[in-house]
This record gives structure tokens, sequence and C-alpha cells, in this order.
């Protein structure tokens, strides 16, 4: 049998910007990023938001200092940005989004030295109005999975007795979260007290999922029992049997030690995601099963308003991003199912 290669599904970072670089900066320029900094950290911006932020106005800082730029930020115009916005994208192969990312960086620093720095910058105009914003355009394919290929690799994970790594990817399918996550449900979350009509587990508390601010978006987390009851059943009685004590439902695993009482860790979760890869023979990421749980739904006749309070959007426009069905065969399954009543 040859062999397959296979093109993972990837996202490049670039290191391009060492700390240490920053020390040939005008020192105004740092105490004004840092300034920058304190004030969204007390606005309440996630910790994510503001690391983003500051790593890329770092690299924008970079930028001006190794080409020569001497006049300070606060007189830079659209014409300086846009043109520095262009040179990120064309020397390190940066999509729309990435860019967008840099100009919403840079957009949110004129913003605050517009409207909190009046006194000390009164003639300051924000360019930011007249810097373009690149059109979003799709760089990765769409990975689509099959019942059957989830299904067949849950089962080969049971077989190699990775019975851990099986119920996080069962709670993946059923509960349709992102992956930090589901490293974050507790082991209580799953039992007889938390069941909706013996078919449905409802979180006891809110968990606090990806959003605004730095406190995110709290929702209650539901979970089809049907598709996560055999795999959650096998890793419980394997923890029974092994004493492995945690809150965690997936507690961290450390080789030579075993299970120790921390959640499973990103990297292990990323490390999984390779794993799965190589079984299944075509580029598996965790957020595809964030489509596959919202494909399912709508294949159950779930109205996309519920699937979208379900999923914690704002409104069930986001079920077209997400649902993986052509048009053709939606309309097939809806006069299927209403054929059948």
């Amino acid at each position: 049998m040859s062999k397959r290669t296979i093109h993972k599904r990837s996202t490049v970072y670039h290191h391009i910007c060492a700390k240490e670089r920053l020390r040939f900066a005008d020192p105004a320029e740092l105490q004004l990023l840092d300034d920058y900094q304190n004030f969204i950290t007390a606005s309440g911006k996630s910790p994510s938001t503001i690391s983003s932020y500051r790593y890329d106005l770092n690299l924008y800082l970079d930028f001006r200092t190794k080409n020569g730029h001497t006049k300070p930020f606060v007189t830079e115009g659209a014409r300086e940005i846009t043109e520095a916005l262009s040179w990120f994208g064309s020397t390190y192969n940066w999509s729309s989004s990435r860019i967008r990312r840099m100009r919403a960086a840079i957009s949110s620093l004129a913003s605050y030295i517009k409207d909190h720095r009046p006194e000390d910058f009164p003639h300051y105009e924000n360019p930011m109005e007249n810097v373009p914003n690149p059109p979003v355009s799709k760089v990765r394919d769409d990975v689509v999975f099959s019942h059957d290929e989830i299904f067949g690799l849950l089962d080969e994970l049971t077989k190699l007795g990775q019975l851990h790594k099986a119920c996080m990817l069962a709670l993946a399918i059923s509960c349709g979260r992102r992956k930090q996550e589901l490293i974050r449900m507790k082991t209580d979350y799953f039992t007889g007290i938390n069941l909706i009509n013996e078919s449905i587990y409802k979180t006891p508390e809110t968990v606090i999922t990806k959003g605004h601010g730095k406190n995110g978006k709290k929702l209650y987390v539901y979970t089809v029992k049907s598709t996560f009851d055999p795999f959650l059943k096998r890793w419980m009685y394997y923890r029974s049997e092994h004493g492995i004590e945690s809150e965690w439902l997936v507690p961290r695993f450390v080789p030579g030690t075993g299970f120790v009482d921390e959640p499973t860790p990103i990297s292990s979760m990323d490390s999984w995601a390779d794993t799965f890869t190589r079984i299944l023979g075509k580029p598996f990421y965790w957020h595809s099963m964030r489509h596959y749980f919202t494909t399912s739904l709508s294949e159950a006749g779930l109205p996309w308003e519920l699937i979208a309070d379900v999923q914690g959007w704002e409104g069930s426009r986001m079920c077209t991003t997400y649902i993986d069905k052509e048009t053709g065969r939606l309309m097939a399954s809806y006069f299927e199912c209403n054929n059948r009543s």
C-alpha cells in the first residue's frame, strides 16, 4: 500500500520580532504602547486580544525602526500605514485576515490616542478611515468529515486503548464546543441530575466561551447523550479501575507519571489532532467538529434559530457557514423529512 501524502490545514506563525530588537526603538514610542496596553487591559479587553494587539504593534514599531522612519507614529498618515501593511502582506505572505488583524491593532491604538490623549496630542487626526481593509479571502480548503469517518476514528481509538482521546472526540461531536472549552468540561457535568428528557446533558453552570471582553461569553453547554455516552462510560470505567481522580473530564496526562488533576493542555489537543490526521488519512482539526455538530443538529431537524442559540451565535446566519451541506442536499433532506410526516 503506497504512502499517502497528507497536506495539513495549518496556520503559519512568524516569530519575526524579537523583543530585544525593540531596544533600538524610540523610548517615547514604546511608552505610548505601554500606556495603550494598560488602557485596554483596564477596559476589559480579553487577554488574547491584548497579547495579539501588542504583538502586532511591536511588529509595526520594529518595521518602522528598521526602515528608518524617524517621525513619530502620531504624525503618520494613511499612505505610510497602508504601505506598511502591504509590505507585511507581501514579505511574509500574510492572508487578508492576518493583515486585517494588524490593521485592527493600529486602528485601536489610533482611536486611543485620538479619544483619550487629547492633552498630549492635541492636533492628532486619526488616519485609519483612509486605510483600506482588505476583503476577507479564503485561504484554506474546508475539510468535511462523514459519520463513518468520525465513528471509524472513535472505534480505532477505542481499540488502541486511547479511551481519553475517544472521550474528548465524542464530546466534541456531541456539544460542538471549541477545543479551549472542551478541555474545561468537568466530570460532574455529565450525571443523571443534569439530563434533560434522558437525551441532553445541560451543564449545571454557565461555561466561559469565546466572546468579547476578558470574561468571554457565558453559556450553558448542551451535549447529545446518545453519541457521547458510550465513550463517556468506557472512559469513566477506566478511570475508576485505575484510580484516576480529577474534577476535569479528561485530565492532563504526564508521561512517566500518569493523569494529574489539571485540564488537558491545548498542546496535547494539537498533538492528538496530528494523531487523528494520521489515522484518518486527511487533515483533522478540532474546529471541524464544530461544523460536524452543527450539521448533525440541522440534519436532525432543529430550526436554525435554536442551533444558533445552542452555539451562542447572535443570529442564525452563522448556520450557513457551519453546516457542511450544499443547498440541494439540505432541500432534499427537508422534503424527505416532511414527506415522512
